[in-house]
This record gives structure tokens, sequence and C-alpha cells, in this order.
């Protein structure tokens, strides 16, 4: 059984890029992982995420790592294409929103739990309050869950621990409905700044 790392990434509305990663254990080579992967992303961003994404956010790269045993670090890789712009009527919001999806494993606390941070969607899914819609949640939970039951019966998705090189089976996951911050997609992006003499 080898470990591997999955990545799918695309563009903000400001065109930095963004990704989020999971990773999963299987006894498959690595192209059959990949293209589950692949069949994966396809689903859950093309039918549930693309129609809350403004239409200036993107994805179109799907990667799968395969781990070494012993040291962690990548020793094969697949990578692909996507194709999928959003397609909601909504603004544009920051690119540093984010929602998350949390991954839980039976092991209790910070060790059983990992994260997915992902493009916000546009601004006619948030609330006054500056939540997110609760059914919208609702929603993309329940796509991945189903996009998610297809793909773990080729790869079992896993917490990954990089101390121990190890992962263990994830077994719940959730959303918050307070938007997330992935500062990292718009810490290279050029300062634009508007100043004058004072």
């Amino acid at each position: 059984m080898a470990y591997f790392r999955h990545v799918v990434g695309g563009l903000t509305p400001v065109g930095t890029r963004w990704s989020t990663t999971l990773h999963s254990q299987s006894s498959a080579t690595i192209t059959t992982v990949h293209t589950a992967w692949s069949t994966f992303m396809t689903s859950f961003i093309g039918t549930t995420l693309a129609p809350m994404w403004n239409t200036h956010t993107t994805a179109n790269l799907v990667t799968t790592y395969q781990l070494d045993a012993v040291t962690g670090k990548a020793t094969t890789l697949a990578s692909g294409t996507l194709a999928i712009p959003g397609t909601g009527t909504g603004g544009s919001v920051s690119s540093r929103d984010a929602f998350v999806i949390t991954l839980r494993s039976a092991i209790a606390g910070k060790l059983g739990r990992g994260r997915m941070y992902w493009p916000s969607p546009d601004d006619s899914h948030y609330t006054t309050t500056g939540q997110f819609v609760t059914a919208d949640m609702t929603t993309v939970k329940n796509g991945f869950a189903s996009a998610y039951g297809t793909f773990k019966a080729t790869t079992i998705p896993v917490v990954w621990h990089k101390l121990t090189k190890l992962g263990d089976a994830i077994v719940e996951v959730d959303i918050n409905i307070n938007p997330g911050t992935q500062s990292r997609r718009t810490n290279k992006a050029a300062p634009v700044r508007v100043g004058s003499s004072v």
C-alpha cells in the first residue's frame, strides 16, 4: 500500500494561483489513483463548486504524487488539466477568502484533523453578517461527500502525518459557515497602492 498526495488548483479572481491538497493510501497504481482523483475533482468542482464560483475563479490542474515510504517525498508524478470556470452570477470576493472543509479521522484532537482550503463562492452565497449561507454549505458538503464516495472505492483518503509518514483514514467531513483565510493566495501579488503627498 502506497501513500499519495493529491493537488488540485486553478486561478483566483485576481489571477493568482490557488491549490488545495488531500492524501490517500492505495494498492492501486499511480495511474489508476490519479484517474480517480481527476474524476473526483471534475465531479465535485464541475457539479457543485463551479455554479457557486464567480466567473473569474477557475480550476485547471490536477496532480498526484506517489510518496516514498521512508522519506515521505514524491517519487512519481501524474498530472492532468481541467477546464472548469466558475459560472456563478454574483460578484467576486477577496482571493484571501476561502471555505474550509475539515477532514476528521477517528483520532481525537489536532492529530486527527486535516483541512482543505477552497476558493470562496461569489458574494451571493454570503449572508448579511458575513457568513456563508448554511444551505449552500450543506450543498457543498453533500456534493463533496457524494464524489468522495466514488473516489474512496479506489484509494482511501487519509489525514497525513509528516512526522511518522503515515496516515489515518478519514471518517467525517464538515464545513465551517464562517469564511476561512488563505493569505498565501495573494501574498505574492504585486502591491497596487494609491497615495498622495501630505
